[in-house]
């Protein structure tokens, strides 16, 4: 692997991806796992990384998500926004003495709300074109993100993920669903409703109700649950960023169809795009900062 030139790594909270670039920026090779910190401590982060590279040639290492939160490895500073490409690379974090590891600082926003991300803007940066154009990326914390002129101006977090997890997990609401698993029957009903713009709190409380009147089976309940949140989301996200034409939506093909349907429903169009965008984000970031061996 004489041709390698950078490895690059984003390092989550309950995964991790690894990808080894050419001096040219193409994948050559990559590893994924589901080592993420929530699997490790401060101490062992050292081995978990030689575990996760192991076999391939120490290069500079770059590394971005929530190893660099305060629960991480080493907390990187936030960048405050408006922020692109030129100011997240001048912000890397060396990890100890070790100049050829550093880790990607997340970015903050504190005008009319305090926000925050870790590991998005990397992926958007991954994205980042000369036009202007509204980023959307599903998860746990969802992020709608206002992107011109190469630089994050503005963001907004949804905690969606981890209230549907808190729900079907820990209430009564929650009690009587199958499984997690999201059926297209159940989400299309609880978007419907979330469509309404109406009686959120009701219509939460009827994933229970309407199963105990036999209006709805247990297997729909979390797809309902998961619709009326990803519904509710939409609806708050493009009355805060009005749209373009459409929508650039980054994740995993699960979360991504979702969310998908819910901003076509709303009459959005849609440009879909894989995690994966990631890599090419901690490419341009570790070239900025003269990283590249």
């Amino acid at each position: 692997m004489s041709e390698a030139a950078l490895i690059g790594i984003d390092w989550g909270t309950s995964n991790r991806r690894a990808w080894l670039f050419d001096r040219g920026g193409a994948v050559i090779a990559v590893r994924r796992d589901e080592n993420g910190i929530a699997k490790d401590d401060a101490p062992r982060f050292a081995e978990g990384l030689d575990l996760l590279v192991k076999d391939w040639p120490r290069l500079p290492t770059l590394m971005a998500g929530m190893i660099g939160s305060r629960n991480g490895w080493l907390e990187a500073p936030y960048v405050q926004c408006p922020a692109g490409l030129a100011e997240i690379a001048a912000r890397l974090v060396p990890v100890g003495d070790r100049a050829d590891l550093a880790i990607v600082p997340g970015l903050s926003l504190a005008a009319g709300h305090g926000d925050v991300m870790r590991g998005e803007e990397t992926q958007i940066v991954g994205l980042a074109g000369s036009g202007p154009s509204l980023a959307l990326l599903p998860g746990t914390h969802s992020k709608w993100a206002r992107v011109s002129d190469n630089r994050i101006n503005s963001f907004r977090t949804f905690p969606t993920g981890e209230l549907f997890a808190a729900i079907l997990d820990h209430t009564v609401v929650g009690m009587l669903a199958e499984s997690h698993e999201v059926t297209a029957d159940g989400f299309d009903r609880g978007l419907t409703r979330a469509c309404d713009g109406q009686f959120f709190l009701g219509n939460l409380f009827a994933a229970r109700a309407d199963i105990l009147l036999g209006l709805s089976s247990p297997r729909d309940c979390a797809g309902y649950l998961s619709g009326l949140l990803v519904g509710a989301e939409v609806r708050e996200g493009l009355t805060l960023f009005v749209p373009e034409e459409q929508v650039l939506v980054i994740g995993s093909d699960g979360l991504a169809h979702w969310y998908s349907l819910a901003l076509e429903r709303a009459g959005i169009a849609v440009d879909r795009r894989g995690e994966d965008v990631a890599a090419t984000g901690l490419w341009r970031i570790a070239n900025a900062a003269g990283l590249v061996a």
